[in-house]
């Protein structure tokens, strides 16, 4: 049995393994961009890019498959001998640029073009990288700057997933994002004090819209 988690944050593989088992769980990324326009509705619309690979690291005959079958979908397919690093460098980009839009409330134009707010969100990305590089994981050193062209290379409208989550009332992926980081740096000693603001703003809305007297 395997089992493939395409989720966002880097704690999936080890939750679903305390369930069915640390060796039957891969590690997963994917970058496909969809949302759901109506109930048991999902509407694809960029990419399709996976990236997948074993835990503790190297090609394994059941990766190497797996990917083989997900090209057959034409799906593109990465079979990933170290799948920790990409998993980190997606969290870079997913909880920096989705915590600051939903911070800002506002999209990816808009809030790199402030100075200010440009600034904060490197700090975001630079406390993620040294929480992941404490955690042992070698997450290359030019991946902030890259990661930075690729937002500037988006449409300026664009919005992260947890500004639409949060414009829409629901559930916020804070806790396997933003909260994790939190918790990591504080089992290693690495300060997140510009992460722990994001998470400390958007915390109210982790359930949906609060209510409001």
């Amino acid at each position: 049995m395997a089992v493939l988690p395409l989720l966002n944050g880097i704690d999936a593989t080890a939750r679903i393994g305390c369930i069915v088992g640390e060796r039957a769980v891969l590690v997963g990324i994917s970058y496909a961009r969809s949302t759901r326009t109506a109930p048991a509705t999902i509407d694809h619309m960029a990419n399709t890019k996976i990236i997948l690979g074993e835990r503790a690291g190297g090609l394994s005959p059941r990766v190497e498959a797996i990917a083989q079958v997900l090209r057959g979908a034409r799906i593109d397919a990465e079979a990933h001998a170290a799948p920790e690093i990409p998993l980190w460098e997606k969290l870079v980009a997913h909880g920096a640029f989705g915590g600051m839009a939903a911070l800002t409330r506002l999209p990816l134009g808009p809030m790199l073009a402030c100075q200010e707010t440009r600034a904060m969100l490197l700090e975001v990305m630079l406390e993620i990288v040294a929480v992941g590089g404490a955690r042992g994981v070698a997450i290359p050193a030019e991946s902030v700057e890259r990661i930075a062209a690729m937002a500037d290379g988006l449409p300026p409208g664009a919005r992260p997933s947890l500004l639409e989550d949060l414009v829409e009332g629901r559930r916020l992926e804070l806790e396997s994002t933003t909260g994790t980081i939190l918790q990591m740096g504080a089992e290693f000693g690495v300060p997140t004090p510009m992460n722990a603001a994001i998470y400390a703003a958007l915390k109210p809305y982790a359930e949906g819209a609060p209510s409001l007297p």
